[in-house]
């Protein structure tokens, strides 16, 4: 029987999914996470250096910070939400139309997804956390997302 892979090379696809999201959603997106987080409460502030977001929802969960472990994508390696408005790991990436990293915070740990896997001093190459770290100034319960301005133009080397 003859052998076939299934290799991909998500990089450039990335970029290209990158350049076609609009900076104009991403006040909306970030809503859409917490209404799927059942949160009452939004506040979002834009600070000197930085956007931050809290909802007061539910913290997340098990399958959420595996899903959040993936840079893009859920349904096949990592299950994807049910019965939510956002089901793909797709709108949180809006962020990167701001900046190059964010940080989501929430049950008292953080992770990260970053355009600089190998460091802010590399190429860009996407990259989140592999899985939570526990993080002092994470809320308990809820939600926050921290997403510093970017300072310098982004320029993919590889894939764009």
């Amino acid at each position: 029987m003859k052998q076939i892979d299934s290799k991909f090379d998500w990089i450039p696809i990335f970029w290209s999914f990158l350049a076609g999201l609009n900076r104009n959603d991403l006040i909306a997106e970030l809503i859409q996470n917490d209404l799927d987080q059942d949160a009452t409460t939004t506040e979002i502030s834009f600070e000197e250096d930085k956007l931050i977001c809290y909802g007061n929802g539910t913290p997340v969960d098990k399958e959420g910070w595996e899903r959040l472990s993936f840079i893009q994508g859920a349904g096949d390696q990592v299950s994807a939400k049910s019965r939510k408005l956002g089901v793909k790991n797709h709108g949180l990436k809006t962020a990167f139309t701001l900046g190059d990293r964010l940080h989501l915070m929430s049950d008292g740990k953080s992770i990260e997804q970053t355009l600089f896997a190998d460091g802010s001093n590399c190429e860009p190459r996407p990259g989140a956390s592999i899985e939570p770290a526990i993080d002092k100034q994470s809320p308990v319960n809820g939600c926050r997302i921290v997403i510093p301005y970017r300072t310098t133009t982004l320029r993919p080397q590889k894939g764009a």
